[in-house]
């Protein structure tokens, strides 16, 4: 009964810092900055990889190759993309170059960019308890938002 009121002060609070979700659906995220680009997951020999195609769908372009990448999501300006890689957050330059771990968690997820770019929300699962989190780009500060004993999306 309580998870109602802890979820609506999670949404006030990503309001409040002005973090809000960027991503069309779980599985892909465009930008119209990148003259549509989406970028999306797909299964390739069995590890999840993100792939880059136009908006119509054609000329899909894997963007990552090793263990499983999840949770794309495009900055607002469409320069660089966040996500997930072995439980930690991660940061590249839409060509997948510059890669910057971001989190040394085993279980974060979810990325999410602030308006502004300067920070990333996203959620972070420990002792069976899920919280939600910020981080700056340069991956030097990290800040818990949520405490509740449930799981904060």
């Amino acid at each position: 009964m309580l998870r109602r009121p802890r979820a609506l002060l999670a949404i006030f609070l990503l309001a409040l810092i002005g973090v809000e979700a960027n991503r069309a659906s779980p599985e892909a995220t465009g930008s119209p900055k990148l003259n549509g680009q989406i970028a999306f997951v797909a299964s390739q020999d069995g590890k999840r990889q993100i792939f880059l195609a136009d908006a119509s769908g054609s000329g899909p372009t894997l963007l990552t190759s090793g263990e499983s990448h999840r949770d794309p999501s495009w900055s607002a300006d469409g320069a660089r993309l966040a996500f997930s890689l072995g439980g930690t957050i991660q940061v590249s330059n839409a060509d997948a170059s510059g890669v910057l771990r971001l989190t040394g968690g085993r279980h974060d997820s979810d990325p999410s960019w602030s308006p502004d770019g300067s920070r990333i929300a996203f959620t972070r699962t420990a002792e069976g308890n899920q919280d939600i989190y910020t981080v700056d780009v340069a991956g030097s500060r990290v800040a818990r938002l949520t405490g509740a004993r449930a799981r904060d999306q």
